[in-house]
């Protein structure tokens, strides 16, 4: 699966929305790359300050996000999100 957060104005929550979205894919199919391509790097920037925080990954919910499983499997792509 491919998701794409884009936009031209910014302060509208798109990293937000990103990280947010990662963190969910990450917790249901046990991976997720998320890609900052913003000149800002704001996704970066949180990633980095998590780290030297000890979490792995920065998150919405306060709590990092960490491997499950593994990758989805044929049934998991069918189920609903």
């Amino acid at each position: 699966m491919i998701v794409t957060v884009a936009g031209l104005k910014g302060g509208t929550g798109k990293t937000t929305v990103a990280v947010s979205l990662a963190e969910a894919c990450a917790e249901r199919y046990g991976e997720a790359l998320l890609i900052d391509a913003d000149p800002q790097g704001s996704a970066m920037t949180w990633a980095e300050l998590a780290e030297e925080m000890g979490e792995a990954a920065p998150t919405s919910s306060g709590r990092p996000a960490h491997p499950g499983p593994g990758p989805p499997t044929r049934a998991d792509r069918r189920q609903p999100v």
